[in-house]
This record gives structure tokens, C-alpha cells and sequence, in this order.
């Protein structure tokens, strides 16, 4: 079973009167913020507001880090009535306030593991970024010069990639999988105590999960609701880079009160599509029909296309991955750091080389150093 959440118990305490407002105020025994009604509370002409209705309401916390403890409804006038709707405002509104300012999200142990190992591997994910790349030397550098506490990601160069011991490392798992591949990966995650891991692969993740291990969804994972991802285990989900700051910011407000981590990618190479089929054929002279087995360990080609004078892209096979097409421009938006602020919890920098970027282990510190002190 998945590490299990241990909600914060919360009191809400509720007073109002015919022709006013619907004041709520909600305490999770830290801080206490208030809600107060749209519309003014009326008279009951079929059934009134009771404490059994406010409680279904005020208690739909599930996807939050909170659980109705408690309320008071003595402050509440007697045959009133206000739409449901109201109510579910009221409590949004609330948990969107009081999330930001709650103790860090706790978890319990799962039934397959015992207490003091699942809590030895917790993630409280402290770091504002998290580094990306795909060459094991550049996340051990990384890692040095993100201190002791820093986790860094690292992309499994397909099924049979060795994994380094290294606790700080958190494994990406990629999106699309063969069958035989996919119990290569699933061999990867049950091979170690891992303290996180990435997943672009929705099934994957929810094996992770099962197994007490908190993962977070990738850019390319194609489920993108909070209750999805929470269905799945999810402990957060890397936005996609195709946002507006707008639209970051409006999820990240959305996501507020679910527990769910928000990351977004602000710097890195930008992936337009991934298959199966094979796009270096004509790039390399291939003469198979057809891929098999081998085409996925073995091939490696490239290859540049225009579409329009100021649309390039990149064909790229690399062993251990199926084909990609890249655009060739860099995501680069330092300015995300001020703009985005608190609706967003991690800023991941992507320093992987998908094959045509020329770029030193030198230059590749010197990036993730900006970023760090942007």
C-alpha cells in the first residue's frame, strides 16, 4: 500500500443570522482564516441549514492535507437557508488560505513497510529547484553543488541502465514502454529503497505508489487532474511547459489546497513528440522495413528538418529511447522565479543533452549556478 497521508484535524467554527453573510472560520489549531458567504443568509421555506449539511460541505477535504475535526454552529441562527454552492465556495476559498500556512505534509507508513523505514525515505522536498539531466557525472556535480539535502533527477537511458546507489537520486521513468520493458522498469523499482522517484508513465507510478514509494508526475504523464493524480498516488506533478505564467498561475491556486508539490519547467530543451515508429530511417540510410528488439538498444541517428524559415527541429534516436523530434530553440524563463512566486512549490531546470546539444560539464554548472541565484 502507498505511503498513507496524516491529516491535520480541523475545527470550523460557523455564525450568522437572517439578511447577513455566512461567516466560517477555519482552524487547523496553527492559524485560522474566515470565509464569508456571496450572498446573505434567508429564510428557510423548505429545509433549513443544519449542522448535518455543513459538515458533508465543510468536510469535503479529501485531496487536501485536512480532516473535519469539529464544528461549532452555535453562533448560527435558527431556519436560514444558502445554496450548497456558497458553502463549497466558502470552503475552497478557506482551504486555498490555510493550505500555504499548514505544517508541512506528513505521511504514514503503507502496511507493507514498517514506520521507521518508510519515514527514513519521506521526501519532504525542500529544494525551490530540482536539476534534471540525463549523464550520471553531471548529477553527481550537480549534487555537490546543490548541497547535501538536494535531491537531483536523473533520466534512465532505457530498461537496462545500471542505477547508481545514491539516495539523492531521483530516477525518471519514461512515458512509452514495451511490455518486456516495462518489467525491466518495474525490476529498476523494486530493485532499491528509492526516496522519490519521476514518472511519465501513469502505470508505473501507481506501482510506485503501492509499493510506499512517493512519485511525482512527469511533464509527459497525459493525466493532468488532481484527482487523477491523486487516484494514482501522485505526491505532485511536473506542469507542462506549454503554460501561459497565467495559466501556471491559476492551477497553482486550484492546486492549493490539495497537497499536491507544483513544479514547472523553466529551462531546458523542448520534446514535441515521441513514438514508436522510426524517424531515422531516412536519416541514416536503415535498411530495415520495420523496427524490432534491437531498433530500441541499439539505434542511434539525427537529423535536422525545417518546417518554416524559422521552425527547426531535430530527429533524434538515441539507444535506450524510442524517437523524439525536438524543437530547436531552448526554454529559457528565468524570469518564472519572481513571476510565478508561491503558485508554484519547485522550478525544474532540465540540463539533459538529447544529442544536439554541444555542452560541457562546465557549461552545463555554469547554468544550473545562474538559476541559483537568479
Amino acid at each position: 500500500r502507498a505511503l498513507e497521508l496524516r491529516r491535520q484535524p480541523l475545527r470550523v467554527r460557523v455564525t450568522g443570522n437572517l439578511g447577513r453573510p455566512l461567516r466560517a472560520a477555519f482552524s487547523d489549531g496553527r492559524s485560522e482564516v474566515g470565509a464569508e458567504s456571496g450572498i446573505v443568509l434567508q429564510e428557510a421555506t423548505r429545509s433549513s441549514l443544519s449542522r448535518e449539511q455543513l459538515v458533508q460541505h465543510f468536510g469535503k477535504l479529501g485531496e487536501t492535507d485536512f480532516a473535519l475535526e469539529s464544528l461549532d454552529t452555535e453562533g448560527l441562527g435558527p431556519g436560514l437557508f444558502l445554496p450548497v454552492s456558497e458553502l463549497n465556495k466558502m470552503r475552497q476559498a478557506a482551504m486555498e488560505e490555510l493550505a500555504p500556512r499548514s505544517a508541512p505534509r506528513q505521511w504514514a507508513a503503507g502496511s507493507r513497510h514498517d514506520r521507521a523505514h518508510d519515514q527514513a525515505r519521506e521526501p519532504p522536498f525542500p529544494q525551490r529547484l530540482l536539476f534534471l539531466t540525463d549523464n550520471l557525472a553531471d548529477a553527481r556535480a550537480l549534487r555537490d553543488l546543490g548541497g547535501p539535502d538536494s535531491f537531483v533527477a536523473l533520466e534512465l537511458q532505457g530498461p537496462g541502465a545500471p542505477a547508481a546507489d545514491e539516495d539523492w537520486l531521483v530516477p525518471l521513468f519514461p512515458s512509452i514502454m514495451f511490455d518486456a520493458e516495462r518489467t525491466a522498469y518495474e525490476a529498476t523499482l523494486r530493485g532499491r529503497p528509492w526516496r522519490l522517484v519521476m514518472s511519465e508513465n501513469a502505470g508505473l507510478g501507481a506501482q510506485a505508489a503501492r509499493a510506499g514509494i512517493p512519485w511525482i508526475a512527469g511533464g509527459l504523464l497525459n493525466t493532468s487532474n488532481a484527482r487523477a493524480l491523486a487516484a494514482l498516488g501522485a505526491r505532485g506533478a511536473v506542469l507542462s511547459p506549454e503554460l501561459s505564467l497565467d495559466q501556471v498561475r491559476a492551477l497553482g491556486a486550484a492546486a492549493a489546497g490539495t497537497g499536491l508539490v507544483r513544479l514547472v519547467t523553466i529551462f531546458g530543451p523542448l520534446l514535441c513528440l515521441q513514438t514508436r515508429q522510426c524517424l531515422g530511417r531516412d536519416l541514416k540510410g536503415c535498411p530495415k522495413d520495420r523496427t524490432d528488439q534491437s531498433c530500441l538498444a541499439e539505434c542511434s541517428a539525427s537529423g535536422s528538418l525545417t518546417i518554416e524559415p524559422d521552425q527547426r527541429f531535430h530527429a533524434v534516436k538515441r539507444p535506450g529511447f524510442h524517437s523524439q523530434l525536438w524543437d530547436a530553440r531552448l526554454l529559457c524563463n528565468p524570469g518564472a522565479l519572481a513571476a510565478l512566486g508561491p503558485s508554484v512549490d519547485c522550478f525544474v531546470i532540465d540540463l539533459r543533452n538529447p544529442g544536439f546539444l554541444q555542452r560541457t560539464q562546465g557549461e552545463t554548472l555554469r547554468i544550473a549556478r545562474f538559476f541559483r541565484e537568479a
